[in-house]
């Protein structure tokens, strides 16, 4: 049960073409945003979209292997698995921000062959901030 508690699954959407780079101690990173969508009826019979955003980051090997040889982009139909991350800085002005992304484990693209990133778990990425993370 420690697997689920928290644990997020979406399929959607990429919003962006990732941002994919490469930290200052060697670590890989990948972000980019996502769209999820549910359909329903109104309590008026109409058909209505309620989307929502979510910004996915990655880092490790599953980032590296995402940026360099799934080459998604903007559109492409993703499903992705990993936590909820929630962090805070101090913006210029003093003000404490507050804001919540995604920390994906695993990516599949689902748009074109299927291709599950990643399989073994040498490649998962992981779930530490980068300055905590093994090479």
């Amino acid at each position: 049960m420690n697997n689920i508690k928290n644990s997020v699954r979406l399929i959607g959407n990429l919003g962006m073409d990732p941002e994919v780079k490469q930290l200052d101690n060697g670590t890989h990173m990948v972000k980019f945003r996502m769209a999820t969508s549910d359909v329903y009826t109104s309590a008026e019979g109409e058909t209505k979209e309620n989307v929502q955003w979510h910004n996915i980051v990655m880092f490790g090997k599953v980032a590296e292997i995402v940026g360099q040889k799934l080459k998604i982009k903007k559109g492409d139909a993703v499903a992705i698995e990993g936590q909820l991350r929630y962090s805070n800085y101090t913006d210029a002005q003093g003000e404490n921000r507050w804001f919540t992304d995604i920390l994906a484990r695993e990516v599949l693209l689902t748009n074109k062959k299927a291709q599950v990133m990643p399989a073994e778990a040498d490649l998962v990425g992981s779930t530490e901030e980068p300055k905590n993370m093994k090479k």
